[in-house]
């Protein structure tokens, strides 16, 4: 370990962990509002996220990320146009991880969009669709 970081030395604006890169949809919420945004990477310690949205993400602002059932609280550490990053206040675990990644390689395999729209309908068929 370099003299420049140690365990307790938040990383900004770097990269702490290695990234899952996905393509799934996720919802953040704020205490503004709800957005449907794209989960573009994921890991242990945080997220990077694009929305179409033309609500403005701040640097500070506390949100909680919400993709295949599991929410996560942070803050908003940068954001730029249509992309932000996120700091998960606790990290996501291992199990999580891979359960991410094998939904991200099931849509991938299928197909983002009929994959997606096959597992909403699924969803709203068992009564659990919001």
């Amino acid at each position: 370990m370099d003299n420049l970081t140690t365990p307790l030395t938040p990383l900004v604006h770097r990269r702490g962990a290695a990234r899952l890169r996905t393509g799934l949809p996720a919802r953040l919420i704020d205490v503004r509002t709800s957005l449907d945004v794209r989960l573009e990477d994921l890991s242990h310690s945080g997220a990077r996220i694009a929305t179409r949205s033309s609500v403005t993400l701040r640097p500070g602002e506390t949100v909680v990320l919400e993709w295949a059932g599991v929410q996560q609280l942070g803050e908003i550490v940068w954001a730029d146009g249509d992309h932000a990053g996120i700091l998960f206040d606790e990290p996501v675990d291992n199990d999580t991880l891979l359960d991410t990644r094998h939904l991200q390689d099931r849509a991938q395999r299928v197909g983002m969009e009929q994959f997606f729209d096959r597992k909403d309908a699924q969803e709203w068929v068992c009564g659990r669709y919001s």
